[in-house]
Formats: structure tokens, C-alpha cells, sequence
């Protein structure tokens, strides 16, 4: 049944939920075994836009921390790099502030939320010239055993998709017996 959940409130749903409704896709996931978790997908705003940057994350990490025994799959594009994470940026003072910032809150975001940061390690974002590129897509697990976890990104073979698609390879145990013994092929 679906459930449609309203995580900003009074005067946050005024000036920024048309954007944050756009921009965070939150699943109520049940296993076969029975355990619930969810699943993110987040569209965080540009390094150049740090309230909206700030309000996610700040009702993101709000969500997670009321519900500290959930299990949480974050990914998608997080306008976020790990250091030496991007090349062919400018160099400009104020603009490299800006990227310093968005690369640090989503670091921050992570270890605030009890979560493992989980990058490809390859660009996920190409300029179409290829003059910059940036891995700016990633994984963050909450509450998930430190088992052996791997996010490989691949193209989509569309060239309207300026973003690789990720895929998650987790364990086959994490979710109980009902795990296949070899990996999904989604």
C-alpha cells in the first residue's frame, strides 16, 4: 500500500517543498524476511545552493535519527565528491569554497547519521565536451553489518543521462536466508 509521508513541515513546505518533494524519493521496504528498511533516492541540490543543500540534509538526517533502528539505502546524485574526487573544475576561490562546502556536508551528513559513505571509483559525471568530470553519485548504508559492500557505476547507454547508473552489491546474507546464493541480475 503506498504511503505518501510529508517530512517538511509548516513554513519549510513554503519556500522549499516543491523543490524537496522533486528531489528525495523515500521507500517503505519490507524483506522476505520480514524486515522493514528503507530505500533513498536523493537528487541533492548544486555545491552553489546550500540552503536547499542544508534543509535536505537537515530533514533527511531528522528522519533517520527518530527512527534509529531502521535500515537506510541512500543513493543517487549527492552534488558531492571524495577528496581528489573531481577534475577540470575552476580553480576560482569562491566557487572551490562552495564544492569544499558540499563535499564536507555530505561527509558530515554520513558520520551524523551513523552511516557508511560508499563511492564508485570512477567519475559518475561527465561534462559533454569532457573538459570536467566529478564522482558525484554515491551510497550511504545505515545500520547495515560492515560486510563486504561494492557500488560499481555504469552508463546507461542514453546519451541524455549525463550521470552513470550505480549499482549496489551488497552481501547475500545482509537480508536473512532469503538472499540468493548468487547476485541479482536487475
Amino acid at each position: 500500500k503506498t504511503k505518501k509521508i510529508e517530512w517538511l513541515q509548516g513554513s519549510q513546505q513554503r519556500t522549499l517543498g516543491h523543490m524537496a518533494r522533486g528531489r528525495i524519493l523515500m521507500l517503505g521496504l519490507v524483506s522476505h524476511s520480514g524486515e522493514a528498511f528503507r530505500c533513498i533516492n536523493m537528487h541533492q541540490a548544486g555545491y552553489n545552493d546550500a540552503t536547499r543543500r542544508k534543509l535536505i540534509l537537515e530533514n533527511l538526517t531528522k528522519q533517520i535519527l527518530d527512527n534509529k533502528s531502521m535500515r537506510y539505502i541512500i543513493g543517487g546524485d549527492m552534488n558531492a565528491a571524495p577528496p581528489g574526487g573531481r577534475d577540470g573544475y575552476s580553480q576560482n576561490p569562491a566557487t572551490v569554497q562552495l564544492r569544499k562546502a558540499a563535499d564536507e556536508a555530505l561527509t558530515s551528513f554520513s558520520q551524523r547519521i551513523g552511516g557508511t559513505l560508499v563511492s564508485p571509483n570512477v567519475p559518475t559525471w561527465r561534462r559533454g565536451d569532457g573538459t570536467q568530470s566529478a564522482t558525484l553519485d554515491h551510497v550511504i548504508l545505515v545500520n547495515f553489518p560492515n560486510k563486504t559492500t561494492r557500488v560499481t557505476a555504469e552508463a546507461l547507454g542514453d546519451i541524455q543521462h549525463d550521470h552513470l547508473c550505480l549499482k549496489l552489491g551488497l552481501d547475500s546474507t545482509v537480508f536473512g536466508d532469503w538472499a540468493p546464493e548468487g547476485p541479482l541480475n536487475t
